[in-house]
């Protein structure tokens, strides 16, 4: 992921289904006003969620089952805000794609 922010921290979100209201995964990450940043981003780290809540029960991300991507600004911080979004990728490390999102 190549982003240039504001300063916020924003959550990377993904959909494995096509429920408008059900679990996400999602991952934070902070940014640096007006910098260029390289972030990557491990499937490990991709935690369910639920209207904000954790979900513990639910399975690990399927990454093969990805219908939707998103980018939410993190903890409902209020006012004007900029995500700038140069790259998203995606990567297979090994046999069980233990891999990153990058």
């Amino acid at each position: 992921l190549r982003v240039k922010g504001d300063g916020h921290r924003y959550s990377f979100r993904i959909r494995t289904d096509l429920l408008f209201d059900g679990v996400v995964y999602r991952q934070d990450f902070d940014t640096v006003p007006d910098r260029w940043l390289d972030i990557e981003l491990p499937i490990s780290g991709f935690a369910p969620s639920f209207r904000g809540r954790a979900v513990p029960d639910a399975p690990p991300v399927d990454m093969s089952s990805i219908y939707q991507i998103g980018f939410l600004i993190s903890n409902r911080q209020e006012g004007e805000f900029k995500l700038e979004i140069d790259v998203i990728a995606a990567y297979a490390d090994g046999p069980q794609m233990g891999g990153s999102l990058l």
